[in-house]
C-alpha cells in the first residue's frame, strides 16, 4: 500500500507519533510518503526559488515539501482557509505528481488539524486524521475560535479520527467518534538487572521549555543543601530556548547532560525511574496522557515519576508529584520501596502495547474505512 502522511513535522527533527507511524507502516511493507512542514509561499517567493527536498536514502520513504499561503494559527476568517486550501492543494499535488507516478496514493494518515480540504482533493480514498495535541490549546493567540472551527471540519471529513489521549477524545466526541491511540514499544519488556544502588532519575527525550527546569532547580540545590543520595541523568536533543536553563541545572555535578542516546544503549542499571517532569501550566500538556517515549522507557523494567498532569496515564507504577519540593522527595521514596512490586504490572502494560498490536489496531480502521470505498 502507498500511505500519505501529511503532517507539520521535517523528518529530521525530534523522533514523534508521525515518524513512528510511518516507521510502523514502512517495517510491516508499506510505502510512505511523508509531507514535511509546509512552506510558506511568501518565503520562497523571496528566496526567489521552490526549495527543493532531499529524502533521505530510507527504503519505502519518499519525502515531500509543499506550499502553504498564511501560517496555520494565522488564518482568523474562513476565507484565508479557504484561500490556503487552494493553494496547498494545487502544490500537494503537484510534489505528489514527482513521487506518486509508478504507485499512486491508497490511504491518507492525516496529522493537520487544518487539512479540510483533503477529502475534496481525495474524494475516492479513504482518510484516517490523527489529533495528536490539543491544538485549541496550543494556540498562541488569547483566542482559537479560528482553530476550533477548522479542527471541527477536519474531524468530520475523515472517515476515522484517532486521539493520543482520553481528554482529547472527549473533546472530539462532539464532531465525531474518536478511538484512542496511545503510542508503543517497539520491544517487549526486560526485567531490569539487580543494582544495589538505584538512584539516578533519568529523562530521556526532547529537552524543551515543556520541562519545568524551576522544580529541577529547586531539586537539584536541595540535593546539593542536605546531600541527599539522588542524582539527574537529561538523554536528547536541547532545544534553543532551553539551552540556558540546562546549562543552569548542568552547573550540579550530580546532573548528567547526554546526548542524544538510542534506547538500546542507554545507562539505565543505576535508574530508580523515569521522569517526566513537564509543566502542569502549559495548555498542551494539559492533554497529555502518555508522551511518546513512556513505554519504551517502562519496557526497561523503570517506573514513571511525573508532575501532576491532570490527563496522564494512572496506574499503580506511574508515581505523581504535586507541588512543593517534600511532594516529590516523598515520591521518589514510594519509587524506591515499590521498584519491585510494580514490575509484572509493567511488564503486562507494556506487552499489551507492542507495535504490533498498534498496527494491528491502525489497520482494523483502515480495512474499515476501504470497506466504505469498495
Amino acid at each position: 500500500m502507498n500511505i500519505l502522511l501529511v503532517t507539520r513535522t521535517n523528518w529530521d527533527e525530534p523522533p514523534r507519533i508521525r515518524h513512528q507511524v510511518a516507521n510502523l507502516f514502512r517495517e510491516a511493507g508499506h510505502d510512505v510518503i511523508f509531507s514535511q512542514k509546509p512552506l510558506l509561499l511568501h518565503n520562497t517567493f523571496f528566496h526567489g526559488s521552490w526549495p527543493a527536498c532531499n529524502p533521505p536514502a530510507i527504503q519505502g520513504l519518499e519525502l515531500i515539501s509543499p506550499i502553504e499561503l498564511v501560517h496555520h494559527q494565522l488564518r482568523l476568517l474562513p476565507q484565508l482557509h479557504s484561500l490556503n486550501a487552494y493553494v496547498a492543494s494545487r502544490s500537494l499535488k503537484k510534489e505528489l505528481r514527482r513521487v506518486s507516478a509508478v504507485c499512486p496514493v491508497e490511504l491518507i494518515v492525516n496529522f493537520n488539524y487544518d487539512s479540510f480540504w483533503l477529502k475534496a482533493m481525495f474524494p475516492g480514498l479513504p482518510i484516517i486524521t490523527v489529533v495528536n495535541d490539543d491544538f485549541e490549546a496550543a494556540c498562541s493567540l488569547p483566542f482559537s475560535t479560528h482553530i476550533t472551527w477548522v479542527l471541527k471540519r477536519t474531524c468530520r471529513m475523515s472517515d476515522a479520527v484517532f486521539a493520543v489521549s482520553d481528554a482529547l477524545c472527549n473533546r472530539l466526541s462532539n464532531w465525531c467518534n474518536p478511538e484512542l491511540l496511545l503510542p508503543w514499544s517497539p520491544t517487549p519488556y526486560v526485567h531490569p538487572a539487580s543494582s544495589k544502588c538505584r538512584s539516578t532519575l533519568l529523562f530521556w527525550g526532547y529537552i524543551n521549555n515543556r520541562i519545568d527546569f524551576d522544580r529541577l532547580n529547586a531539586f537539584a540545590a536541595a540535593i546539593l543543601a542536605y546531600k541527599l543520595p539522588w542524582k539527574l541523568r537529561l538523554v536528547g536533543p536541547i532545544s534553543q530556548s532551553a539551552w540556558k536553563a540546562v546549562e543552569r541545572l548542568a552547573s550540579y555535578p550530580f546532573v548528567e547532560i547526554c546526548p542524544p542516546t538510542p534506547l538500546g544503549h542507554l545507562v539505565i542499571d543505576d535508574c530508580l525511574a523515569a521522569i517526566i517532569p513537564y509543566r502542569t501550566d502549559m495548555g498542551t500538556v494539559k492533554a497529555c496522557q502518555l508522551p511518546n517515549k513512556a513505554l519504551q522507557l517502562l519496557s526497561l523494567g523503570l517506573p514513571i515519576v511525573c508532575s501532576d498532569m491532570p490527563a496522564f496515564q494512572r496506574a499503580s507504577f506511574v508515581f505523581r508529584y504535586g507541588n512543593g519540593l517534600s511532594s516529590l522527595l516523598d515520591c521518589l521514596e514510594d519509587v524506591s520501596s515499590e521498584f519491585w512490586n510494580v514490575q509484572a504490572l509493567i511488564k503486562e502494560f507494556v506487552n499489551s502495547n507492542l507495535a504490533d498490536k498498534r498496527l494491528t489496531q491502525l489497520m482494523m480502521i483502515i480495512d474499515k474505512a476501504n470497506g466504505a470505498f469498495s
